[in-house]
């Protein structure tokens, strides 16, 4: 639980990202967009687009 107080850098964190969220993040968005059934998620997309870029 210690390592959840600590506060980590911009870079531990961008480390992070582009090693656990960024090489699927494009997928999940082009899945969101594609799917009928996911209205919420599809209506906050240009949010989530910005974040990822994709």
């Amino acid at each position: 639980m210690v390592i959840l107080a600590r506060v980590f850098s911009i870079a531990e964190q961008a480390k992070f990202f582009n090693k656990h969220i960024e090489p699927w993040a494009g997928l999940l968005m082009r899945d969101i967009e594609a799917a009928k059934t996911v209205v919420f998620y599809r209506a906050s997309r240009n949010h989530w687009k910005s974040i990822f870029r994709n």
